[in-house]
């Protein structure tokens, strides 16, 4: 459907001001595991992509200032929930109530908050920003701009779902993705100047993720992307090697689904009987935070099926100096008859390789202060061995996939216009 003149109107107005308008250039300060707990507080508490991202550019700006004023954050699992409970005031759908947020702490902590503390904490986040939150319009300004290209060029199905979902995977990844970015502008003030300037362009993300999301769907072989690409360039006045460089960074990297250090370090990947383990050593996470790390780029948490695989793991951890970190298996006990089950599977444990003295804790589901998943570590002459622990403490983390497997974003199939 063409855009009547009224529209093109508001639609020029639109870009106009969007090349006017620059954002601010703020390098990212979460990491990846505060990222994914953020995105799995906003889905307890039912708030979409655009709280999301607001309450991540929130949080960040919260912590800039707090260390600006040499000030410590007592509780950060608090801060980050109640950062969510002020950005879902300004732009929520949904109406959260402080007894909603208690019953998301005590699932995270075990912990029981008085209301009382979460209405301070709220009060602090806003004293300390001065009332100023960095409300950003980059979930809308993505919108806008897919809508606009999709009124003007004849696609059945809308693109926009996908497009916010890269967005989102860019927010929960981005702290990986903008420093690998950033180092190929590093060589000179000039280069760093032209990167600074980038991160401010509204364009600069939505061309991107439109293009990303085009060359990974069926419509790469019915639209010239290339020369979409040359005309967002220009419209855009961003030069295309700039577009192509963080395209082709995500791309070729695999930025949105595995790590970047796992494709230019093959020694963090074990193949072993037509699966290959991927072995996330900078990373710690809570068992659920993993389980949805490795989802998240279309891998599976660890599941050890015999005791040659367990050896197998185990031995790559001496070879590569990894003995003594403690990392995540699958399983979890679901308190049925208090059998152990293979979440990424679905399937019941039958090989075991306890520590001695394992298991020790008591197992009751979905308490926090209750041991209902495995860790493994390479212990001394005791192997690759188990231990039953609190799914809530931090582990490093080893994700599985078939050898067959890209782990990156799945192709996905749209209809073809």
């Amino acid at each position: 459907m063409s855009l009547t003149d009224y529209e093109s109107e508001l639609v020029v107005e639109w870009l106009n001001k969007m090349l006017k308008c620059e954002g601010k250039y703020l390098e990212p300060i979460l990491d990846l595991q505060s990222t994914v707990l953020m995105k799995d507080v906003c889905s307890m508490l039912k708030q979409d992509v655009h709280v999301f991202t607001f309450s991540v550019d929130t949080l960040e700006d919260y912590i800039s200032k707090k260390s600006a004023l040499s000030q410590e954050i007592p509780d950060p699992v608090l801060a980050l929930v109640c950062t969510i409970f002020v950005c879902s005031k300004y732009i929520g759908e949904q109406d959260i109530k402080i007894k909603h947020l208690t019953i998301v702490l005590k699932k995270l902590t075990g912990q029981i908050y008085d209301p009382t503390a979460i209405k301070s904490a709220e009060v602090e986040i806003l004293s300390t920003l001065n009332n100023n939150l960095p409300i950003n319009n980059n979930v809308e300004d993505l919108k806008t701009f897919v809508a606009k290209f999709e009124r003007e060029c004849p696609i059945k199905v809308s693109i926009i779902p996908l497009c916010v979902e890269i967005m989102e995977m860019l927010y929960l990844t981005r702290k990986e993705w903008f420093y690998s970015l950033k180092e190929l502008y590093v060589n000179t003030k000039e280069a760093l100047r032209v990167f600074n300037k980038l991160i401010r362009s509204r364009f600069y993300l939505p061309i991107g993720i439109l293009i990303y999301a085009f060359r990974n769907t069926t419509y790469s072989k019915t639209l010239s992307v290339n020369n979409m690409l040359e005309d967002f360039a220009k419209g855009s006045q961003i030069h295309v090697d700039h577009l192509n460089a963080l395209c082709t960074k995500c791309q070729n990297d695999g930025t949105l689904y595995t790590s970047s250090v796992l494709r230019t370090n093959s020694s963090r990947i074990l193949e072993y009987n037509n699966n290959r383990y991927y072995f996330f050593t900078e990373v710690a996470l809570n068992f659920y935070s993993a389980f949805q790390f490795c989802k998240l780029r279309n891998m599976e948490l660890l599941s050890i099926e015999s005791a040659e695989e367990n050896t197998k793991i185990g031995l790559h951890l001496v070879e590569k100096g990894w003995a003594g970190r403690r990392f995540w298996t699958s399983a979890v006990n679901m308190g049925v008859n208090k059998k152990w089950f293979w979440l990424s599977t679905g399937q019941e444990l039958k090989y075991f390789n306890w520590d001695k003295g394992e298991p020790t804790g008591e197992s009751v589901p979905f308490v926090a202060n209750y041991e209902n998943c495995i860790q493994a570590r390479h212990e001394g002459n005791r192997g690759f061995t188990w231990n039953d622990l609190n799914c809530f403490q931090w582990n490093n983390v080893i994700c599985e996939a078939p050898v067959t497997c890209s782990c990156k974003a799945p192709r996905i199939s749209l209809p073809e216009f």
